[in-house]
């Protein structure tokens, strides 16, 4: 498949201060936070993508939605959560790759 390609570019990873900029920049301004969320620590904790950081956000925004009243703001332990369950797709998905390659 990768053959019908006529370029191939990498994009490296965001560093730690570039991921913390994305937890910053990728929640919606209107998205009711807990006071406790850390952004430092989910950039240093989970090495995503900002398309993979865009994903957790979501996917934990969902989570705080089906809960009740005061319980509806999004947490660190949401974000933690997804971004760990996140890491772990991607792990599955790169085995699966590498597989595939040296099968």
């Amino acid at each position: 498949f990768i053959r019908r390609f006529k370029f191939l570019l990498q994009f490296e990873m965001p560093t730690p201060a570039q991921r913390k900029l994305l937890w910053e920049r990728l929640i919606p301004d209107k998205t009711p936070l807990a006071e406790t969320i850390d952004f430092a620590e989910l950039a240093h904790g989970h090495e995503l993508s900002g398309a993979r950081i865009a994903r957790v956000i979501y996917r934990a925004s969902a989570l705080a939605a089906l809960r009740d009243g005061e319980e509806r703001k999004l947490s660190q332990a949401d974000l933690k959560e997804c971004a760990a369950a996140e890491v772990k797709k991607a792990e599955g998905e790169v085995s699966r790759v590498v597989q595939q390659w040296f099968a």
